[in-house]
């Protein structure tokens, strides 16, 4: 029932921030309102989630990708001397149009890399950052891709979503969404996978205007939202701060030529949860958290009340974090 009445909230009140939530001095007020709060907010997140996987699930209906892997040339992949892929007239002509909906799927999504890829890891489609790759640059064997297996074990009409990884071909830290191509014979030969970055979530959870796709949006920061957003992961570091931008990219630094190597972990990129705040009493509430799948606790922070909200997001390994002070301004916000 509170979800129900969260989504007519949505209705009367907006997204959060569109217009500011209003400070509430009384404890139980306050912990009604950051539940809302917390109710909207994963309605935007599963709305994103189910609107990339309806999308890509509808694109694998179009008739291109059976038509092209039920080719013969497709089932028995000619290459030359060099072990570059070469494709006949019927390809091509078929890639190509399978090349215009992921330029129009990019144009929805923001899209790091997409890629069409056989039983046998040989690439037939890349497109990197909106931009589509020469089949002379394709890869022959992606078949050690963190999504390879499992998304040949997908029955038709299934998508699998990835835990992040380091793409090595947008140079950022990325989940994957796949779907399998089916023929009428039920066999399996490829899939179809798009990358969307992890920057991604820290615009669900702290713009004013609010988008399914988020794609080419200004991202306007809500200004007007009291209260803190986390996504944590199951490792208790933040993916997604509303108040702090992470930064995805591969870290030249450690990698001075700018090439990608293997190896990339994600501790190295995110902050830990656990570091927001020293306070025992924080230290304690995350301690709470790990134990707990969702709940709603109450403490004192800098002799200041907050309510601090969690709860896991469906299909995924990752909680919803709210931080909501009462009656005022969190301590990261500068006093007046």
């Amino acid at each position: 029932m509170r979800g129900i009445m969260a989504v007519i909230a949505i209705c009367l009140l907006g997204f959060p921030g569109e217009g500011g939530a209003m400070p509430q001095q009384s404890v139980v007020a306050a912990q009604e309102q950051a539940a809302m709060q917390m109710d909207v907010m994963m309605f935007r997140i599963k709305m994103f989630h189910r609107e990339v996987k309806s999308t890509l699930l509808g694109i694998m209906e179009l008739p291109f990708f059976k038509e092209y892997f039920s080719l013969q040339e497709s089932a028995n992949n000619s290459l030359d001397s060099m072990g570059v892929m070469q494709f006949s007239p019927n390809q091509i002509k078929l890639r190509q149009k399978i090349e215009a909906w992921a330029l129009i799927l990019h144009k929805k999504f923001p899209i790091g890399e997409a890629c069409l890829i056989d039983r046998q890891g040989q690439e037939h489609l890349r497109m990197v950052q909106g931009k589509l790759e020469d089949s002379q640059f394709f890869s022959a064997d992606e078949s050690d891709s963190p999504f390879f297996k499992a998304t040949f074990a997908l029955k038709e009409g299934e998508v699998f979503t990835s835990e992040p990884y380091m793409s090595p071909d947008s140079m950022h830290w990325v989940t994957a969404y796949t779907a399998p191509v089916v023929l009428d014979t039920g066999d399996k030969p490829a899939f179809f996978h798009f990358e969307i970055p992890l920057d991604v979530y820290g615009k669900l959870i702290s713009t004013v205007d609010y988008s399914y796709s988020m794609a080419h949006q200004a991202a306007k920061a809500d200004k007007d939202e009291e209260g803190r957003f986390f996504i944590v992961n199951k490792d208790g570091l933040v993916v997604a701060d509303s108040r702090n931008q992470i930064s995805f990219e591969l870290k030249k630094a450690a990698n001075p030529d700018a090439d990608f190597r293997p190896g990339e972990k994600l501790v190295d990129y995110l902050p830990k949860f656990a570091s927001i705040m020293t306070d025992s009493k924080f230290q304690e509430a995350i301690s709470r958290l790990r134990e707990a799948k969702s709940g709603m606790v109450q403490l004192s922070l800098k002799d200041h009340d907050y309510i601090l909200l969690f709860q896991p997001i469906p299909g995924s390994s990752w909680t919803l974090v709210h931080l909501d002070p009462v009656g005022g301004k969190g301590f990261w916000e500068k006093k007046d």
